[in-house]
């Protein structure tokens, strides 16, 4: 009798540890759930970034190339003064000199303007060449995650492959649990 109690009281300990056993795989695999959607976001969010910065980059490329055509022609219209100055008949030199003077001072002017956007520009050029860089080098970092995510994936794969296995082992258990009662319960009712 006294044996039999024993017996009952392991097996109640048995099932009670069996109990905490589901607890603890139920909360883990609740966990592993949440993980999975958190690096789903966050690969949603890496992607937008990607493409807006690839749009400021295209937005700057267009901008500085229309400043090279602004220069351009700043340049073909000096070398073209330049070739009329050349040609003037003597007697309207001075008139033309001083007339000279005076768009010369103006396109000084806006050359010196030009030279000062070109410079701005140019500095922004190089600040984006180094933002380039850093979003390479971010992009390098994605490309190391998103190879990562990947690995990741197929390791959930796995896991569900696993939880499942863990779901069948859980039922079969519960099982056990339920057929151990109703020993114990008959075994109650015979003593």
């Amino acid at each position: 009798m006294i044996h039999a109690i024993r017996n009952i009281q392991e097996i109640k300990q048995g099932i009670e540890k069996i109990k905490l056993d589901i607890e603890d795989l139920k909360k883990e695999q609740d966990s592993l759930k949440e993980a999975a959607r958190s690096l789903q976001q966050e690969t949603g969010d890496l992607a937008s970034q990607i493409r807006a910065c690839s749009l400021a980059h295209q937005e700057l490329v267009s901008s500085v190339t229309d400043t090279q055509k602004d220069l351009s022609t700043v340049l073909n219209d000096l070398k073209k003064e330049v070739s009329d100055f050349r040609l003037m008949p003597t007697q309207l030199q001075e008139k033309v000199l001083l007339q000279s003077k005076q768009d010369m001072a103006s396109f000084y002017d806006n050359v010196r303007i030009d030279m000062s956007k070109y410079h701005s520009l140019k500095e922004e050029v190089l600040k984006t060449n180094s933002s380039l860089g850093d979003l390479k080098a971010s992009i390098e970092r994605f490309q190391v995650i998103a190879k990562t995510i990947k690995e990741q994936d197929f390791q959930l794969v796995k896991f569900t492959a696993q939880v499942e296995r863990l779901e069948k082992e859980k039922y079969e258990l519960e099982k056990k649990v339920d057929t151990m009662e109703r020993l114990v319960s008959s075994m109650r009712r015979r003593s």
